[in-house]
């Protein structure tokens, strides 16, 4: 398995890089309001799905396949932070 690491970005986007080389392996818009920062990002225990927290919502991702995994996870207000709590769900 490939090292990566999730990094963030402004304008709603963040990617998946190997960390070798710096090759983005997915990239991601996290939410459709543009101007807003993905604030959050953190692996579930699995290694195989990110959390995303910025915007107005927190959502979940599959990293082998770049796809979201339900529903976003919305707020009325600007999410700073998406934690998961000690079962690996997030809270």
């Amino acid at each position: 398995m490939v090292n990566t690491r999730a990094i963030g970005a402004g304008a709603a986007w963040f990617s998946l890089r190997e960390v070798a080389s710096g090759k983005v392996v997915h990239s991601w818009q996290a939410f459709d309001r543009q101007g807003l920062w993905v604030w959050t990002l953190e692996y579930l225990p699995d290694g195989k799905s990110l959390l995303s927290g910025g915007g107005l919502a927190g959502r979940l991702w599959s990293t082998p396949d770049g796809g979201s995994i339900g529903t976003a996870m919305e707020h009325n207000s600007e999410v700073r932070t998406a934690l998961l709590g000690p079962m690996g769900r997030s809270c």
